[in-house]
């Protein structure tokens, strides 16, 4: 079966100095290395440890992938954990010309149902230009959505789609049937490319094809292709998860496979778990 539409999103990961400075030149040449084996990227998200930006980084960084990529095939995070907040990146990333950003849910504070299809209709309703895409994330957030709430949000006039990251990625294929007809939906576990095309979804938003791009511009030429070559798909797909294990979950060991592969200085602004010396090693043979 050919997938003509998929993509891999790049979750831009962020590279900081040990002071905090954010790298700017560093992050302009993970872009150009990224940029001919993924469909776009996805700024300001939670690889980009986006609470620790302030609103000048997070233009700054649009600005970068706006260079590198085009408007066209940059989408911005704008989640913060209140509605002003969000609304003000909107704001920002509509003047630069984006068209498509996403929301993480409100966060922090508890909310229930009806307050979250208030803030995605409000959002929507200010910028009905723009394609706004719902982002789940329940183990950062602390808000669980299911596919049946999912349906309803990916009803709103504007909302096109959403991404799932974490725990709904187990019920991916459900939440993509029930969404509005017309739903991009795409997954954010860099390892399900394969299950989410087979299930329908847009694609994949994955960090780690910030480290090993052409992984993942091969498997999706394969999932792509007319005519099926499941044996090529495997063994693309066999090498995306080879990566995926060693270099996933955290983003330390994301930007550890930064480092060593492009020996460039790629620190966390957050506090993270450190790559132990047996993690580093596997990573170490990857690079």
């Amino acid at each position: 079966m050919s997938h003509p539409a998929l993509e891999v999103l790049t979750a831009a990961p962020v590279p900081f100095a040990e002071d905090g400075a954010l790298l700017m030149k560093t992050y302009e040449a993970m872009l150009a290395r990224i940029k001919p084996h993924t469909q776009g990227v996805f700024v300001n998200g939670t690889t980009a440890e986006f609470p620790s930006l302030d609103d000048t980084e997070r233009v700054d960084l649009l600005k970068a992938a706006i260079a590198a990529f085009g408007a066209d095939k940059v989408v911005a995070h704008i989640g913060a954990p209140s509605l002003r907040q969000v609304l003000r990146h909107a704001e920002a990333a509509s003047e630069l010309g984006i068209s498509r950003m996403a929301a993480l849910t409100p966060y922090f504070l508890p909310c229930d149902f009806a307050q979250i299809h208030e803030f995605y209709a409000a959002v929507t309703q200010a910028f009905p230009q723009l394609s706004t895409f719902v982002y789940l994330f329940p183990e950062r957030s602390g808000i669980d959505v299911s596919p049946e709430e999912l349906a309803q949000l990916t009803a709103i006039d504007g909302i096109a789609g959403a991404k799932l990251s974490g725990r709904p990625n187990d019920q991916f294929e459900r939440y993509a049937k029930l969404a509005a007809p017309g739903s991009r939906i795409y997954s954010g576990d860099d390892s399900s490319y394969p299950k989410v095309a087979a299930a329908g979804g847009a694609g994949i938003v994955s960090g780690v094809s910030s480290a090993f791009p052409e992984l993942f511009g091969q498997l999706t030429r394969c999932l792509m292709a007319k005519a099926d070559d499941p044996t090529a798909t495997e063994a693309a797909q066999a090498h995306v998860a080879s990566v995926v294990r060693a270099v996933g979950p955290t983003i330390t060991r994301l930007k550890y496979a930064l480092s060593t592969r492009y020996n460039e200085t790629w620190g966390t602004r957050m506090p993270l778990p450190a790559v132990d010396q047996e993690t580093r090693t596997v990573i170490n043979a990857l690079t």
